[in-house]
């Protein structure tokens, strides 16, 4: 039996006939004897699928949906609009009324490209331009892919509407059925009385069943009226109206909720987050939040970008605060905090930064701050800075005040504001010399109000650097001298240590040195080239008198290999070491031609001196010795994966080690497998040694375990640790992570968060990037799972 092209207006007939074949909608569940849904129509397990189809699928999906070739040849029209499109129609018979209406029976088949409709029956209006299709309806579009029972058909708009349906979005992976889908307008799809999950078709983990949900294609978004949110077809919870994405855009609606326990500081808290797409260029997101024992917690982050930069603020606020009024009964109770961040690029050469932030009290961000990006420490910054890089002179102009926010630090020992501080830098060179001149302006203020003595000092320090040297570089190796003043003049106001303005000057030599030997050899498979890098620093400063000179902002700098080639051990203005010293220093390279990668590199150097080192800050800075600690790095990649750095410190003379730091990071091609071995220890008036271990481990093909302990060999006791169980699906994954950590005062605090994702609705944000402080390589299992 053959099908007939039948002629109608509007209707091109083309010379075509194809084998009566039994329509796609008689396809069949084997295991309930049903029709199939669209969704199971195009469902193609994972072993079915090309290579290609396969690598847009998430690791632990177990197939995917596929966009079958459906339209007839030589039935593709370039035009996407429909009303341009000539429509085809083939059946086994038909029938004409006067009107010149069409009823067509068997096997129908309708093309308008780019759509393609299916069913048993059909009825041609000619005068309204609609088609109504019954009896198991299958309707395609590049967009969507429907089933149903009865479809009508607006043959000039493309328009819609399928009762008793089933529909798949392809591309988003959304999929569900519904009394009625109708398709108003090209971007525009509304459900009746529906359902909608992004799950595979045997997957009931979860949806969304509601009255009416409208998936606008156009903006990304979705929305339902009397929204029920389901798990395996249960009712959990009921929203009269919401929004969701429906792409990766993004979209106002809410991310997802969270549930934790903290023994310290925050007790229960539970969050619900809103995001608010707000424009294009700015956006916001607020997170109330109760907090057991404290009350409704309220956190606001907003972000704006135009052509000149980013800028983002955060505000914390809690009115009344019920445990912080228990410890603290002279308190209102009322806490808050905010952090403001700017980039910024001005002109041509020209940016700027700001970094400013405040909390009510010392307690805020220990208690309550859970997404202010503000570092717990010390003392909080508050930053703005205006700089220029050009391609002689660089410049930058800044504040800097600082916040503290621990009650044990003294009016004497908190840091100096620099109000303001001014750089300027030039560089140039000519076919002999480099030449370097840099400049330092830092007026040095606080509030010493409470302070007496020598410590009520404040002022300015200009501080200028010139240098001048001579590079001579060739294939086997380089020689530079170099000729530097380092000159610093005070203007002081109650200083206690002698006169208000004081002149420095120290002048530098140094000469560096290096030759370069290489040998190509092969091991294994793999050819390498070895090289043999030794290297001679020598620098030469002498000794001048700097006790009249207030500590405004300079500290010792901790010894370790990176210092070896150093001309100061003083990092800030206030100090200017004295040195008469040589490093001795080998550095070998194991190198990979094939690649240019570094297999391995071997440093090693120590420092002999010939003169004490006497210039001292606060007795800490002199150095008697003749020799430095042997100072060394070892970095291993033998394969790919596997990655071993080793730094320390030997005292030959003593025979032991001074310090110590190693890290052996071990990780499978998809960091299905992660380890990561690292062992710290310093010798010195304060003891540390500390072991770290955390992994990734994969228990099931959807179950994984990740954790981290933090362990103190002095004390012997547990510093920090990190636990967490993921269990992770195609459609939805879920967390469960409990920490600890040692909080100032030596308490051991343990925490507890619960954290659901539902792909397409919620995810988990940002948290990613915190795990993988605690876990390198995290981050690398997100990306490929992703």
């Amino acid at each position: 039996m053959t099908k007939t092209v039948y002629r109608f207006a509007h209707i091109l007939v083309l010379p075509l006939i194809i084998g009566s074949a039994q329509s796609l909608a008689d396809e069949l569940n084997s295991e309930t004897g049903r029709a199939k849904t669209a969704a199971e129509i195009d469902w193609r397990p994972i072993d079915q699928m090309t290579e290609a189809e396969r690598s847009k699928l998430s690791a632990v999906c177990k197939g995917g949906y596929v966009v079958p070739s459906y339209l007839p040849e030589g039935s593709v029209s370039s035009s996407g609009d429909p009303s341009e499109t000539p429509m085809r129609v083939l059946a086994d018979s038909a029938s004409f009324d006067a009107e010149q209406n069409a009823y067509v029976e068997g096997g129908v088949e309708i093309t308008q490209s780019p759509y393609f409709l299916t069913g048993s029956t059909a009825k041609l209006n000619q005068s309204t331009q609609q088609v109504t299709v019954k009896g198991g309806i299958q309707l395609r579009s590049p967009e969507m892919f429907l089933t149903g029972d009865t479809v009508n058909y607006d043959i000039s708009t493309g328009a819609f509407d399928i009762e008793g349906a089933s529909y798949l979005a392809h591309e988003q992976g959304f999929r569900g059925q519904s009394a009625t889908v109708k398709r108003p307008s090209e971007n525009l799809v509304v459900i009746e009385k529906g359902t909608i999950t992004r799950c595979d078709p045997d997957d009931k983990a979860w949806s969304i069943a509601a009255s009416e949900i409208t998936l606008d294609q156009e903006e990304g978004v979705g929305y339902a009226k009397h929204f029920r949110f389901r798990v395996q077809d249960v009712p959990i919870f009921y929203f009269p109206w919401v929004t969701f994405p429906i792409n990766d855009d993004r979209k106002s609606g809410f991310l997802y909720p969270s549930i934790g326990s903290s023994n310290v500081g925050r007790g229960l808290a539970l969050s619900a987050p809103y995001y608010f797409n707000l424009a294009p260029d700015y956006d916001a997101t607020l997170t109330p939040q109760y907090v057991h024992g404290r009350g409704i917690y309220t956190e606001l982050e907003g972000r704006h970008l135009n052509t000149f930069g980013l800028s983002k603020i955060n505000l914390g606020y809690i009115n009344d605060d019920e445990e912080y009024i228990e410890e603290y009964p002279w308190s209102d109770g009322e806490r808050w905090g905010l952090s403001f961040e700017n980039e910024s690029k001005l002109a041509a050469g020209w940016s700027s930064s700001i970094d400013y932030n405040v909390v009510s009290d010392d307690d805020y961000l220990e208690d309550l701050a859970r997404t202010l990006s503000i570092n717990n420490d010390t003392h909080i910054d508050r930053v703005g800075k205006i700089s220029y890089v050009g391609d002689v002179w660089q410049f930058d102009g800044a504040v800097h005040g600082y916040q503290t926010v621990d009650s044990n630090i003294t009016e004497a020992n908190k840091p100096y504001s620099r109000l303001p501080e001014l750089n300027l830098v030039g560089s140039w060179d000519n076919e002999v010399f480099d030449w370097t001149v840099g400049s330092q302006y830092t007026y040095f203020f606080r509030d010493n109000e409470l302070l007496t003595g020598n410590d009520k000092v404040q002022g300015s320090r200009l501080r200028i650097k010139p240098e001048v040297s001579l590079p001579m570089e060739q294939l086997w190796g380089y020689i530079t001298p170099s000729l530097k003043i380092d000159q610093s003049n005070y203007a002081l106001e109650d200083n206690g240590l002698g006169d208000d303005d004081i002149s420095r000057t120290v002048p530098f030599a140094t000469l560096d040195a290096g030759l370069y030997f290489d040998r190509p050899f092969q091991f294994g498979t793999q050819d390498y080239n070895q090289t043999l890098e030794p290297r001679v620093f020598y620098v030469h400063s002498p000794e001048v008198k700097q006790d009249d000179i207030p500590d405004f902002d300079t500290s010792v700098k901790t010894f370790s290999y990176s210092q070896l080639f150093s001309d100061d051990r003083f990092v800030g203005g206030d100090r200017v070491g004295d040195n008469n010293r040589v490093t001795l220093g080998l550095t070998s390279r194991f190198t990979q031609l094939s690649s240019g990668i570094d297999s391995a590199v071997f440093s090693i150097g120590k420092i002999y001196y010939f003169e004490d080192q006497r210039i001292n800050l606060s007795g800490v800075g002199e150095y008697a010795e003749s020799e430095s600690p042997y100072a060394g790095e070892f970095i291993l990649t033998p394969i790919q994966g596997m990655d071993l750095k080793v730094t320390g410190l030997w005292d030959d003379s003593e025979n032991e080690t001074v310090e110590g730091n190693s890290t052996l990071s071990l990780h499978t091609k998809d960091y299905g497998y992660v380890l990561n071995l690292g062992h710290y220890y310093k010798d010195d008036s304060s003891p540390l040694e500390q072991a770290n271990i955390s992994t990734i481990f994969p228990v099931t093909k959807k179950v994984s375990v990740f954790g981290r302990w933090l362990y103190d060999l002095n004390d012997k006791r547990t510093a920090g640790t990190l636990a967490g169980l993921e269990y992770r699906s195609c459609c939805w994954r879920a967390q469960v992570l409990s920490s600890s950590y040692l909080t100032d005062d030596a308490e051991l605090s343990h925490t507890i968060m619960f954290r659901v994702e539902l792909k397409g609705l919620a995810g988990f944000g940002e948290s990613g990037e915190e795990l993988d402080e605690q876990v390198p390589g995290y981050l690398g299992r997100e990306s490929l799972y992703n």
